[in-house]
């Protein structure tokens, strides 16, 4: 009907299609409405043309929050229609009075179905009434199902030849032409590619200004506008190609605000003047849009978390917790038993989005609050293997030429054994009968769960004549005739593994008779956080995923220039979690930077903006550095020997402490255990 196209606006929801000419027709901004589904973003002209409030309505989706006026106007109830979301709620007319069918159109969240009319090729002109879609020179009511004509405006919710207010909010003459919403005349077209934002053309990015160049907000409180700004050329240089679904951050070089976002894609060529032009969704508002990057100072990337809070309700969330029951169903952990007056704990539902190889995908866990039980004669305990067990597995992989392998154990505490005392849980409200849940099994949430999964994998190990490492609790060895022909790592569900032929046979494939397998790799993977890689000359550890994830500590120009200053609690709380993050990658795979972050976390209470400009140029180094540790394959691992090297400095800690330090070879008989051609990356142990 309007044959514009498509625009995306913003949506708390994410990114939601509508019509080009829809937006441009109104032209007065977003409005942020409340519905069950969380915060939905609406034309404000459509609420404040309407001005009738909201109405809640049902959908497949869960409740959906629309104008009441819109529902009034039609006046023909609702219709549900297929969508590749689910099914969605529509009133009824809008289909009816388009009647040309439904049409599936991409939106961010996946395929949204909406009337084809809204995107039918139709000439300008369409609304003078000579088309098949209606007239605005009225004949009749709007408000029912009725012929061409029926546009009049002769009925309560206003006229649209600019005689009346349209809803008491609007002056009267807005939809003549003279005014900022348009024309409905048909004389010209009412939706070129159109910045929501601004009213000019998205090929309008040559100049020095961006499609947003991160600007202050407009005090209009409602048109999420943003004011221009020039670039700044403290950010200039090379920069690098930023990739879609990569995350940023820097400093607003005019506020000093930290900025953050997500790459949508590229808005400019490579090589072009729009060469550092992005299409970007904003963290602080999820503002959307062509975005300059040079504009930014410290600009730096960010690990996007893969586990948010899902705050909304919709089909996918449904049907995770439909499955998540199913599998304690499956696993026999529960019955049904009457409400007595039994002592019951109560549950609550963590619902996640998580990403895999294939996209995004809901899950939700049932986790009960533990903490309302009596613990106080429970062990809770639970052993994970160790950093050192972690590479003695992969250096014994490496030497017998033998494939590192991973397995996660699927809803594990569920495939535990039997509780041993009396539980019972308040089903989750959309589960709820009256009835209270026995338990039969452990489940997430109770203090001991934990510790109950780690000695029901070790029963099954001993069955297997697996036995447990008399050093480490978590790691587990097989041999058979007295020689070792298989190891394997516990970390909760995660089981890190490696041995030969036989192994795999008699001790892995039992396991997973046992259990049930949630996913496997082999050669080449990520275990708790570190990537295991195989080649044919040894075997690789790095955490240089982790490492990209590091942010450092936004430090404006002027807060720069302040270097004996204490730093404030909220930069100390920054300062702190920082060399935590580092002082994790250098007990794991990065040694090179164990003295530094030694003297950082010895400066803690007294930590001043140059132990913070020092920590920045830290994470800075770690970023640009792709180190890791090699482990060669040995020639004879049976008749390697230790060396170890130490040293030691007396109060030359910041505190007045001493640091000491030492790193142990495993050397094999040719006498070599460091490899080194003076590159990154090929530091060896």
């Amino acid at each position: 009907m309007l044959n514009l196209g498509l625009l995306t606006v913003l949506g708390n929801l994410g990114l939601l299609t509508v019509p080009i000419a829809l937006a441009k027709m109104l032209n007065l901004g977003l409005l942020t409405v409340q519905g069950n589904l969380g915060l939905l973003t609406v034309p404000v002209a459509l609420a404040k043309m309407l001005n009738l409030g909201l109405l809640t309505v049902q959908g497949n989706l869960g409740l959906l929050t629309v104008p009441v006026a819109l529902a009034k106007m039609l006046n023909l109830g609702l219709l549900t229609v297929q969508g590749n979301l689910g099914l969605l709620t529509v009133p009824v007319a809008l289909e009816k009075m388009l009647n040309l069918g439904l049409l599936t159109v991409q939106r961010n969240l996946g395929l949204l179905t909406v009337p084809v009319a809204l995107a039918k090729n139709v000439e300008p002109g369409s609304f003078d009434g000579s088309r098949e879609l209606g007239s605005f020179d009225g004949s009749s009511s709007f408000g029912k199902n009725v012929e061409p004509g029926s546009f009049d405006g002769s009925r309560e919710l206003g006229s649209f030849d600019g005689s009346s207010s349209f809803s008491k909010n609007v002056e009267p003459g807005s939809f003549d032409g003279s005014k900022e919403l348009g024309s409905f005349d048909g004389s010209r077209s009412l939706g070129k590619n159109v910045d929501l934002f601004e009213n000019r053309s998205r090929g309008d990015v040559g100049s020095k200004i961006s499609k947003l160049d991160l600007g202050t907000k407009e005090g209009n409180g409602t048109s999420g506008k943003y004011v221009k700004q020039q670039n700044d050329t403290t950010c200039a240089g090379k920069m690098g190609y930023w990739k879609k679904g990569q995350r940023f951050q820097g400093l607003d070089p005019v506020t000093g605000m930290l900025i953050s976002g997500k790459i949508l894609g590229r808005a400019g060529k490579v090589t072009g003047v729009n060469k550092d032009c992005y299409n970007v969704q904003l963290d602080n508002d999820g503002w959307t849009g062509w975005f300059n990057l040079a504009t930014l100072r410290e600009l730096s990337e960010v690990n996007e978390n893969i586990e948010m809070i899902i705050l909304f309700s919709n089909d996918a969330v449904s049907l995770a917790k439909n499955k998540e029951i199913q599998t304690w169903i499956d696993n026999k952990v529960f019955e049904v038993v009457p409400n007595e007056g039994q002592r019951a704990i109560s549950v609550r539902w963590i619902v996640t989005e998580k990403t895999k190889d294939d996209g995004l995908f809901i899950k939700a866990r049932l986790v009960a609050r533990g903490f309302e039980e009596d613990t106080t004669s429970l062990r809770k305990d639970s052993p994970t293997c160790s950093k050192e067990s972690v590479r003695l597995l992969v250096a014994f992989a490496s030497s017998k030429q033998w494939a590192c392998n991973t397995v996660d154990v699927k809803s594990a505490y569920l495939q535990g054994d039997k509780i041993e005392r009396e539980i019972f849980l308040k089903p989750p409200p959309e589960f709820n009968n009256g009835n209270l849940w026995k338990l039969k099994k452990m489940v997430y949430g109770l203090c001991d769960a934990a510790r109950a999964w780690y000695m029901r994998v070790k029963s099954a190990l001993n069955s297997l004549s697996v036995k447990m490492c008399s050093l480490d609790n978590s790691l587990f060895i097989w041999k058979r005739n007295g020689k070792l022909e298989g190891l394997i790592c516990i970390y909760v569900d995660d089981f890190l593994w490696a041995g030969n032929a036989t192994f795999k046979k008699c001790v892995i494939d039992e396991l997973q008779k046992q259990f049930l397998i949630g996913s496997s790799a082999s050669e080449s993977f990520t275990y708790v956080g570190l990537r295991i890689k195989s080649f044919s000359d040894g075997i690789t550890i790095d955490q240089t995923q982790y490492a990209s994830s590091l942010v450092p500590v936004p430090i404006s120009s002027a807060r720069n220039m302040q270097r004996k200053s204490q730093l404030s609690e909220s930069e100390k709380t920054a300062y702190r979690a920082l060399v935590g993050q580092l002082n994790w990658m250098a007990t794991h795979t990065r040694p090179d930077i164990a003295f530094d972050t030694c003297e950082l976390s010895v400066a803690f209470s007294k930590a001043t903006v140059t132990e913070l400009v020092r920590l920045n140029k830290l994470v800075k180094r770690v970023k640009n550095e792709s180190l890791q540790l090699f482990f060669p394959r040995l020639h004879s691992f049976e008749t390697c020997s230790l060396e170890c090297y130490t040293d030691a400095a007396f109060a030359n800690l910041p505190n007045g402490g001493s640091q000491g330090g030492l790193i142990i070879f495993l050397k094999d008989d040719s006498g070599k255990n460091v490899q080194s051609s003076g590159k990154p990356g090929d530091s060896s142990v």
